[in-house]
């Protein structure tokens, strides 16, 4: 009798731990559900729905192949999901890799200053596609915010360069200006504002390189050294600026007019020697007429006192003998007789 009801109260004891075992059990995977970390959430909902039908079989199960069947279905799907977890992982480092990679290019462009605007754009742009990925917002939120600081920066350093761009072209079209505007001065007397005698000489050379007949005219003021004396250097400047202005202006636009030295000056033209001698007679009358040069307070009547002689420069001319020619004729006009 007492076996009997030992027998009783062990079944009765076996009972009550399989039905723990079995509630423990149905807990265990209802709970693996319920708090399965969230991947991709339809894969996530899919994981939990399927441990759902596990703990209903579970409580369903009447015999202990059917218990062993759902364990073994339960192992496999944890298998599962902790190879997707692995895999989720792995991806998830590789895209927070990628932005912090590209986030130190950018600045290491950035403090270098050699990043290109399109290679910023396109560093930009993979940074936006790994911030806009839900995942890694969920793993790194910080990671929109340093996007978002990055862009400012770029976009700081884009005003910056544009800053700077603008400020050096202005610097350089003031150089470039103020370089035409010593290269010019450089080809110009500073009295009388012609051409000086080394701009002359290039243009000569320029002509003879084209191997077309031109002429030089050289004009010789036998008195601007009594002007000089007589009158004072200022008025001797004045007197000379007149002259360059009316010798421009009687020459015309096709010729080029230059300070040959300190009283004489020369005209090129595009003529042969006949019609620049018609143009050497045209001066001598023109330049009959007085310039009128304000000496002590009073005005001044100054004529001019001028020789000019023509050479003609020949296909096959070459620099040195016309040089060599305009010295000869330099000479004689010196030797000419005249009158202050």
């Amino acid at each position: 009798m007492i076996s009997l009801r030992r027998s009783v109260s062990e079944l009765e004891r076996l009972e009550a731990l399989e039905l723990a075992s079995r509630d423990g059990f149905r807990s265990a995977v209802g709970a693996s559900g319920r708090y399965a970390i969230e991947l991709e959430r339809r894969q996530t909902e899919q994981f939990r729905k399927h441990l759902e039908q596990l703990a209903r079989r579970v409580g369903a199960a009447d015999t202990p192949e059917e218990l062993a069947r759902v364990k073994t279905e339960f192992l496999a799907a944890l298998a599962d999901q902790a190879e997707r977890a692995a895999r989720f992982i792995e991806a998830l480092q590789k895209k927070v890799a990628g932005s912090a990679t590209t986030l130190s290019r950018l600045a290491d462009e950035a403090q270098a200053g050699v990043g290109e605007d399109r290679s910023l754009q396109l560093g930009l742009g993979r940074l936006h596609s790994i911030a806009q990925d839900p995942d890694v917002t969920r793993a790194c939120p910080e990671l929109t915010e340093a996007v978002a600081s990055v862009e400012a920066s770029v976009e700081r350093l884009r005003e910056q360069t544009r800053t700077m761009i603008a400020r050096l072209r202005t610097e350089v079209a003031s150089l470039r200006t103020a370089l035409e505007s010593a290269r010019e001065e450089a080809m110009r007397d500073p009295v009388s504002g012609l051409l000086n005698r080394n701009a002359v000489l290039k243009l000569i050379r320029e002509r003879l390189s084209e191997g077309q007949t031109f002429s030089m005219l050289l004009l010789w003021i036998s008195n601007l050294e009594y002007i000089h004396h007589r009158y004072g250097l200022r008025c001797r400047d004045d007197f000379i600026t007149q002259l360059a202005d009316r010798l421009r202006s009687l020459a015309g636009e096709d010729a080029a007019v230059g300070r040959w030295g300190e009283d004489r000056f020369a005209v090129i033209v595009r003529r042969p020697k006949p019609e620049a001698m018609w143009l050497s007679e045209t001066l001598l009358e023109k330049f009959s007429s007085p310039f009128l040069i304000d000496h002590q307070g009073l005005v001044r009547e100054v004529t001019a006192q001028i020789k000019t002689g023509v050479i003609e420069a020949s296909p096959g001319t070459t620099e040195a003998k016309l040089l060599a020619d305009a010295d000869k004729l330099s000479l004689a006009l010196g030797a000419m007789p005249g009158e202050p």
